[in-house]
């Protein structure tokens, strides 16, 4: 069964924010999205897509998201440096109004336990990507509320466990989650992963699983491995630094 999708009518530009730079796109819902497609690579929107599920199941503050299609004749219109988005299927993030980007001095301003469960998301999904000074999260100052972006650089193979711990932005949080602690986001981790993960793997838009039009070459995605990573949490060894 095709999984539901938004139409693109219309690109706005690049975001300031963000290595990839995602486009900020209409879409025929009404909502703006912030929308990655063939400016990134393949295993990329694929990560974002298994991550954004995982997530919103657990309840994260995860802007709503949605598989978005870039007509060939609206890409066709647009200025040449922006054709880099590509025509086809592609990732969106629906914009949070509002927002600025996250700065470590407003980690004070968030809960201890959203903190906690953002710093062990991370390490289930192995994304060593929210440091000091690229936290890969927004503020809504108006509510006082955290929201939780970008996941492309998620199922690391050279994960590093002590850097991670070094560096990420709530790394503060390592200490106290105790066994207790533990255990309880491990189940919530083991309950999400069985709701949702077989679900997203099985809706990628086919085209991401190619490096090519054609169709005739992989990509760089590899969903057994994924897969694997995920169902980590199954493992009584889930915590251990290797």
């Amino acid at each position: 069964m095709a999984v539901p999708s938004v139409e693109i009518i219309e690109i706005q530009g690049r975001s300031a924010h963000g290595i990839q730079e995602p486009f900020q796109c209409l879409a025929d819902d009404g909502h703006l999205y912030y929308v990655k497609g063939c400016q990134t690579d393949r295993a990329s929107l694929c990560h974002e897509w298994v991550c954004a599920h995982l997530g919103v199941q657990l309840g994260l503050p995860i802007p709503p998201f949605s598989l978005v299609h870039v007509p060939d004749a609206l890409m066709a219109e647009v200025p040449p440096e922006w054709r880099s988005l590509g025509a086809g299927m592609a990732f969106g993030s629906r914009q949070h109004s509002g927002c600025t980007w996250f700065d470590r001095a407003q980690a004070a301003h968030v809960r201890p336990g959203l903190q906690g469960d953002i710093l062990a998301f991370d390490w289930w999904i192995r994304n060593s990507d929210r440091t000091d000074g690229n936290p890969n999260l927004l503020w809504d100052a108006a509510c006082s509320k955290l929201v939780v972006i970008d996941h492309n650089l998620a199922f690391q193979p050279m994960f590093n466990a002590a850097d991670f711990l070094a560096s990420h932005i709530f790394r503060a949080q390592w200490n106290v989650l105790d066994l207790v602690a533990r255990d309880a986001l491990q189940r919530r981790f083991c309950a999400s992963a069985d709701a949702v993960l077989d679900e997203a793997c099985d809706n990628l838009p086919p085209q991401w699983l190619w490096a090519n039009p054609e169709c005739d070459v992989r990509s760089n995605m590899d969903v057994a491995s994924v897969k694997t990573m995920v169902l980590r949490c199954h493992s009584p060894h889930f915590w251990r630094f290797s």
